[in-house]
């Protein structure tokens, strides 16, 4: 009886660790998700009671999003150069339909999924054109498709061109 119970208890302890390992990020990517306050949220929890019947067990609501939303958070990091990476691949990716992603996303870090993809993107683009590298380059290996969507986008977030933006860093 002892063993068995032992063997139950090493079970659960590896499934417990194996679930923190998939759950780690690197220090960039805790540094990212931080300055755009996901790990921080206002809202107040929900507290809901599991759909198992027998299961008495109250799981904060806000929690289960949260994770959530570190899981996209961390795919959009893998997959930002991908210019086919949009809101409906990413909420096929982690389990959810793209209206319930954007809600979440909404609580939680108050933007959309496709707007973190794209600063996500731009953020990659000023590293890269701080880096040397060519515009072009650049807009192709941050994920945009266009060269035009790009600038428009750079301009509305940093306020000035890539062009611009390098003129000014010499």
């Amino acid at each position: 009886m002892e063993n068995v119970i032992l063997a139950v208890v090493l079970c659960v302890i590896s499934v417990i660790i194996i679930n923190f390992f998939q759950l780690m990020f690197t220090k960039a990517d805790w540094a990212y998700i931080e300055s755009n306050n996901v790990a921080k949220y206002t809202a107040s929890p929900q507290i809901s009671i599991t759909n198992n019947v027998n299961d008495k067990e109250l799981i904060p609501e806000i929690d289960k999003d949260l994770l959530l939303i570190e899981a996209a958070m961390l795919l959009i990091l893998e997959h930002y150069s991908d210019p086919c990476f949009n809101t409906e691949k990413l909420a096929s990716m982690v389990n959810s339909s793209p209206r319930s992603l954007q809600r979440k996303f909404k609580l939680i870090c108050q933007s959309s999924p496709s707007k973190e993809i794209k600063k996500y993107r731009l953020e990659h683009a000023v590293k890269a054109l701080d880096a040397s590298h060519k515009i072009k380059r650049v807009v192709f290996e941050s994920g945009f498709s266009s060269p035009s969507y790009f600038c428009k986008c750079f301009k509305e977030h940093f306020g000035c061109t890539p062009s611009e933006y390098l003129l000014k860093q010499k």
